[in-house]
């Protein structure tokens, strides 16, 4: 049975709009595009980076349990600084063991056109890593859906540090993206919650939790 991706973008008719995955890369938890339209598919359970080309087919950016990885879960292209940043984490603890045994949650950056390792850390030592959001000077912000955490990656360092915490954040912390006013929203997965962080100077300002127009 092979394993689909469909792509809603603005273009002809002739244009690709299914890509098949490999069966041995089931579950596909997140996908990164490329300026130019390439793709890149992380999985939650087999652990891996597809890489798919505009045209081509699947091949591994790199393979499961490679580089020091595990469950691969969100990823986020830095067109700026060429690199793919991929959240990995071990959840062994809900019963999906991924490839190796590399304990812990690790955040990691590769050379997206070499696909050498650049990076690697700990964002803390009881995490789990989710997603990412990029602010206009670089900086890389992660989510924790093990805790009511975001974590703050700087341009050009080494460590993580806390950029919020916050009790109403304990959902289950999972997406974050900036809107164009610069404020960072971030959702929970397990209570369903969406929150505004409004951002002064670089520093995280009034958390809001906000209404949605259905539960």
């Amino acid at each position: 049975m092979a394993l689909t991706i469909g792509l809603a973008f603005s273009a002809p008719a002739s244009a690709t709009d299914v890509i098949p995955l490999p069966e041995s890369h089931a579950f596909p938890e997140n996908v990164a595009a490329t300026a130019e339209g390439v793709l890149y598919v992380s999985s939650f359970r087999d652990g891996g980076v597809l890489k798919i080309a505009p045209g081509s087919t699947p091949v591994p950016f790199f393979k499961p349990g490679e580089h020091g990885t595990r469950s691969t879960f969100g990823l986020l292209i830095d067109e700026k600084t060429r690199t793919l940043w991929v959240a990995s984490n071990d959840i062994s603890a809900i019963g999906v063991k991924g490839p190796g045994d590399v304990e812990g949650a690790w955040v990691k950056g590769f050379d997206l056109d070499g696909g050498a390792p650049k990076f690697s850390a700990k964002p803390a030592d009881a995490a789990v890593a989710n997603d990412f959001a990029l602010g206009d000077d670089g900086t890389l912000y992660v989510t924790n859906t093990r805790g009511p955490q975001i974590f703050r990656l700087a341009p050009d360092a080494k460590a993580f540090e806390v950029f919020v915490e916050d009790e109403r954040l304990k959902g289950g912390l999972d997406g974050i993206a900036f809107d164009e006013s610069g404020a960072l929203y971030v959702n929970t997965y397990m209570s369903g919650e969406l929150f505004r962080i409004d951002m002064k100077a670089g520093k995280p300002g009034a958390i809001t939790k906000l209404k949605t127009s259905r539960r």
